[in-house]
């Protein structure tokens, strides 16, 4: 459950966070920092979007934490200081989650936990950080910009209750999620079961659930999902990285996962080599549009099912060099050839990119092109910000 309103700050959230880890200092620590901004050409105009989600988590006694998230997003950076009153563009500030979490050891680490709203993202790898401290990183090219709309999050919604366990003497953890949601006329609920370990050469994340939610029409449907995600290798110079996900498919009206695989299936699988000097990443992925973002540049049919490859080159480690640079290169193209909501048989896209680690956070410059949408100097592609802090 997702509680939303109009804000004029977009600096508020930093100040807040800022004050709060101050004054508590010993207490008080930061989960997310995620700020992104976009310049791009929406309708013949230049547009700058921001975008800001962060987080934190407050230890008010042993057995007691309170943690929570927001998001702040600004449609149009231009007209939000704007003169005219009557022009302006304001901000939107939603807090996406509260949690009371009430951590004890008998048996391993328990940690039962109230929330509203978007409490856990099941697909992240958000258990294996919250109980382990690993992290299984996900492709790079989906963590942000135009390709972000292949990225497979798969968040817990409502007002609920988890359970979290993890192992004394093995690195594995479980966690099982319910909620109710009142999103809709007739609200529905989720139930989520997790787990996730950290094996000396193997990181995985597999999860299960199901969600009954009501309809424009008023009638229930019953709904299964599943993902597995896994990084074999990792911290070592050769990996692979591998997801798979299985969208909501309707259990109650007979609906036949066989018969709508080719709709309701995400895999994607990412060879990797990190070395001390340069690096290589190449993705091959098979993918509905998963993620709503605006990216006027491509010819994106919503509804499509997209083949697609993503070749990684990076110069340099920001572990040995604070810095590094290279491009991404990704095509991409619509499994349906008849719809008449994709142009092109094939989109290319082109994105050189810049990062940098200081203060603890990185910073990364990139431009996204496509160059078949090259008719003025904003109509194919965008300049991307992205700012996250290295937790």
């Amino acid at each position: 459950m997702k509680l939303s309103f109009k804000f004029y700050s977009i600096f508020l959230p930093v100040f807040c966070f800022l004050f709060v880890r101050e004054l508590h200092a010993q207490q008080f620590s930061l989960t997310k920092f995620d700020f992104e901004t976009r310049l791009f050409n929406r309708d013949n105009r230049v547009t700058l979007t921001s975008a800001l989600e962060t987080g934190g988590e407050l230890s008010l006694a042993e057995h007691f934490k309170v943690s929570a998230g927001i998001n702040l997003y600004a449609d149009d950076i231009l007209n939000f200081f704007h003169a005219a009153e009557a022009k302006k563009k304001p901000s939107e500030l939603e807090l996406a989650f509260l949690a009371a979490e009430f951590p004890f050891n008998v048996g391993g680490r328990i940690v039962p936990a109230l929330f509203t709203g978007n409490y856990a993202n099941l697909s992240s790898g958000d258990l294996l950080f919250r109980t382990l401290r690993t992290r299984m990183n996900k492709p790079e090219f989906i963590k942000r910009g135009p390709m972000e709309i292949f990225s497979d999050d798969t968040e817990t919604s409502g007002l609920g209750a988890a359970f979290m366990w993890t192992a004394e003497t093995v690195p594995v953890a479980v966690a099982a999620y319910s909620a109710w949601n009142a999103e809709t006329d007739n609200p529905g609920y989720n139930v989520f079961a997790q787990t996730a370990g950290a094996g000396r050469t193997l990181l995985w994340n597999i999860y299960a659930g199901v969600e009954k939610d009501g309809t424009e029409a008023g009638t229930d449907g019953l709904y299964l999902s599943a993902g597995l995600s896994a990084e074999a290798g990792a911290e070592r110079p050769f990996s692979l990285y591998m997801q798979t996900k299985i969208l909501p498919f309707d259990l109650m009206n007979g609906e036949s996962l066989v018969k709508n695989l080719e709709k309701k299936v995400h895999f994607m699988l990412e060879p990797r080599f990190n070395g001390n000097l340069f690096s290589v990443h190449a993705a091959f992925f098979i993918s509905p549009v998963l993620a709503v973002k605006e990216v006027p540049y491509m010819d994106i049919n919503d509804e499509g099912q997209y083949l697609g490859m993503n070749l990684r080159f990076t110069c340099g480690t920001l572990l040995f060099h604070k810095q590094n640079l290279g491009f991404d290169f990704t095509m991409v193209s619509d499994t349906d050839k008849n719809s008449d909501d994709n142009s092109k048989d094939i989109i290319f896209l082109i994105s050189p990119f810049f990062n940098i680690a200081a203060g603890g956070s990185v910073i990364t410059f990139s431009i996204s092109l496509n160059p078949a949408k090259i008719t003025s100097p904003f109509s194919a592609g965008e300049i991307n910000l992205h700012i996250e802090a290295a937790l």
